[in-house]
């Protein structure tokens, strides 16, 4: 059975464990129709919940792949009227890799290692909806550092970053074939709002060296991971060998070949990936 992480309303989110085979489904709470005819800022933004609640203000097409950079928009966007404690929480309701929403969960919680854009390694906590995201995630993802102004003052957070995909927009528009139906289709079609606009990505927010933010590593989480056997050097702490069998059949599961097609088009050249 595929991984549930492509686009789709956040009504009902499968999350894979992979944490003893089994499927954990998890209720995210539905877009009401009054909720969908009030502004957003009329709408409260307290939980994750809340947060899911604005998938189509922040989804205009309805379809999130590849395009956390635009959950990460919403946040930022409104980061200096909410707590810097809030932010982070609200950080953990989406799947940096599909742009799937989440519960706030502890099966959503892997550790991972991932390269510093300015070298070296960090290892901290990354927030899916399947365990395939890990994998795209050690494959491409990088950590950076920026500032953020929050109701509570200034706060350096480390975030997941890619490389901005439209230095080259034309590949967006490149075809592949989907490992899941076998059909042709354009990128732009499979990723709808990963977007350029004047060179950039459009909606996103920049770290400080320049890159797209997806997401949030989470530095103060480690202990809350639950524990899977592993190789030392196995950046993904368990999954080392499921990654190279997804590699191996053409990544046949999780977001498939989008979130690898997009982050490719530009990667981030560091020396230290795990």
């Amino acid at each position: 059975q595929p991984a549930p992480s492509r686009a789709g309303p956040p009504t009902l989110i499968p999350v894979a464990t992979a944490r003893g085979g089994g499927i954990m489904t998890a209720l995210i709470s539905a877009i009401v129709a009054i909720s969908a005819l009030l502004p957003a800022s009329a709408q409260p933004l307290e939980t994750v919940d809340d947060l899911s609640n604005q998938y189509y203000t922040i989804f205009q097409s309805g379809n999130r792949n590849a395009a956390s950079h635009l959950w990460t928009k919403f946040l930022l966007d409104r980061s200096h009227t909410m707590p810097a404690e809030k932010l982070t929480t609200l950080f953990q309701g989406f799947c940096a890799v599909s742009g799937s929403p989440l519960p706030n969960l502890p099966d959503t919680m892997y550790k991972v290692t991932l390269p510093l854009v300015t070298g070296g390694q960090i290892t901290g906590v990354a927030r899916y909806c399947c365990w395939p995201c890990v994998c795209d995630m050690t494959e491409l993802v990088s950590v950076d550092t920026k500032t953020v102004t929050t109701a509570t003052g200034k706060q350096e957070y480390k975030f997941l970053v890619i490389g901005d995909p439209c230095s080259r927009p034309e590949q967006l528009e490149q075809d592949f074939v989907d490992p899941f139906s076998n059909i042709t289709v354009a990128l732009s079609k499979a990723a709808p709002e990963v977007v350029c606009e004047g060179g950039k990505l459009k909606g996103a927010h920049f770290s400080d060296h320049g890159y797209p933010i997806i997401g949030m590593l989470f530095m103060d989480q480690l202990d809350q991971v639950e524990a899977i056997p592993h190789q030392a050097n196995d950046p993904t702490y368990g999954f080392g060998q499921m990654c190279i069998a997804r590699k191996k059949d053409g990544y046949n599961s999780g977001m498939g070949l989008i979130f690898h097609l997009v982050a490719e088009i530009n990667p981030i050249k560091v020396a230290d990936r795990p």
